[in-house]
């Protein structure tokens, strides 16, 4: 299995002045535009941008963050790690194109449901680094195993056959936390006997497809030490979705 190497537990200090610079205080939250806009409006007081990025992509570099709203969140933690801010806001399923130091830029991509994802693929091209996640859409909405599988494996096999990538991470679904949802539909069809069977399909498919430039980043044992920072059942406060971007920006840079 394709493995970064990499031990996130060990990010120490780092962590400590990433959060310093995303501001740990401010909560990322999902799922509707006016969660969204909360966290926007927490730039002018809650923020407090680096005096210079903390961290740096190579010159001119690509990166494409394709998935649902956990993927999302971790794509403004990463682009806030390269330029010292937030990028600007968007609504919640618009995709986004924010340019980076070094003339490079960082692209996010909307997934909703599995049976969607080629055809986001198609429009939103893999860059040369691929960063891609999703299934929550499908856990709540479609309750279909097989198909979520067999689009995985369709959405997996266009992104092995795409031209001038270099560096895929496909990333399966963090836990939930029921105690902490308060919409009627998740505590009916979300919970983590159902993520980690779906957490199964990913990574069959991704062993399935994997080259030797393909990393498995298991956000599930990621995020579950860190329930209690659960903002919704479903999305997890800053500090925890910077050490996901940490973790994967060390990934990519490796």
């Amino acid at each position: 299995m394709g493995s970064s190497g990499l031990d996130w537990r060990s990010t120490g200090w780092r962590v400590v002045l990433l959060g310093w610079v995303l501001g740990v205080h401010v909560a990322v939250w999902g799922g509707v535009g006016a969660s969204d806009v909360r966290l926007r409006r927490s730039e002018g007081t809650g923020i407090r941008p680096a005096e210079k990025p903390a961290y740096a992509l190579p010159d001119g570099s690509r990166v494409l963050f394709a998935g649902d709203s956990i993927v999302r969140n971790v794509y403004w933690a990463l682009v806030s790690m390269v330029n010292g801010t937030f990028p600007p806001f968007v609504f919640n399923h618009d995709s986004q194109i924010t340019p980076v130091e070094g003339g490079g830029r960082v692209d996010y991509c909307w997934i909703d449901f599995a049976t969607g994802a080629e055809g986001v693929l198609r429009i939103c091209p893999p860059q040369s680094w691929t960063v891609i996640g999703f299934g929550l859409w499908d856990i709540l909405h479609v309750h279909n195993l097989s198909s979520y599988g067999a689009a995985v494996d369709r959405t997996l096999s266009l992104l092995r056959r795409a031209g001038g990538v270099e560096k895929v991470v496909v990333r399966n679904l963090p836990p939930v936390v029921p105690g902490r949802m308060h919409d009627t539909n998740k505590l009916r069809f979300m919970n983590n006997t159902i993520i980690r069977e779906y957490n199964s399909l990913i990574l069959r498919y991704f062993r399935h497809h994997r080259t030797t430039s393909w990393y498995y980043f298991d956000a599930y044992s990621f995020y579950s030490d860190s329930a209690d920072r659960c903002i919704d059942g479903v999305h997890y406060t800053l500090d925890v979705v910077a050490r996901d971007a940490l973790h994967i920006f060390r990934t990519l840079t490796a």
